[in-house]
């Protein structure tokens, strides 16, 4: 329940900070990563699999870009595969097993295949230890307000962490 709670209140947190025009909102997202594989090109290790990007509590066309390793990816990086699909979920209550939830979501998916950094821990023969790791950032993203071509609205990702087994 308190996850429902807390759920409710990111979908439809806004905020109004800034100039008169521009209205600044928050929204909820989660970002699955699905690696399907990794693979060397030219002495470069990458990741290649799935990102699905769901934002809750907006019908919208509009998926957040990504920052990978602090740039700007590069079109071969990440790709959008599937257009965004406007979507209803429902999600069951635990304390009241027949009650539902409906949450408004968009869902987008990425196809991407990201540049890892290699860091090696431990190098003497015949052992040799070493981790991986990819900088994944969303960007905010600029529109104009659909009642008010004058103003603007800015809207910010809220990560989430996954909420359990299916997610959303």
């Amino acid at each position: 329940d308190d996850q429902f709670e807390q759920l409710n209140h990111l979908s439809s947190n806004q905020s109004t900070v800034g100039s008169d025009q521009t209205e600044e909102v928050i929204v909820p997202v989660i970002n699955l990563f699905l690696v399907k594989e990794l693979h060397e090109v030219e002495e470069k290790v990458y990741a290649r699999g799935t990102f699905v990007q769901t934002q809750l509590g907006m019908l919208t066309e509009h998926a957040f870009q990504y920052r990978i390793n602090e740039s700007t990816p590069e079109e071969l990086q990440v790709k959008q595969r599937a257009d965004c699909s406007h979507s209803t979920t429902l999600l069951e209550k635990q304390s009241n097993p027949g009650e539902k939830q409906v949450i408004s979501s968009t869902k987008t998916q990425f196809t991407v295949d990201l540049p890892l950094k290699i860091e090696t821990y431990y190098d003497s023969f015949p052992y040799r230890l070493v981790g991986a790791s990819v900088l994944i950032e969303l960007t905010a993203r600029v529109e104009k307000d659909p009642h008010d071509e004058t103003q603007e609205i800015k809207y910010y990702p809220d990560l989430l962490r996954s909420l359990g087994p299916g997610g959303l």
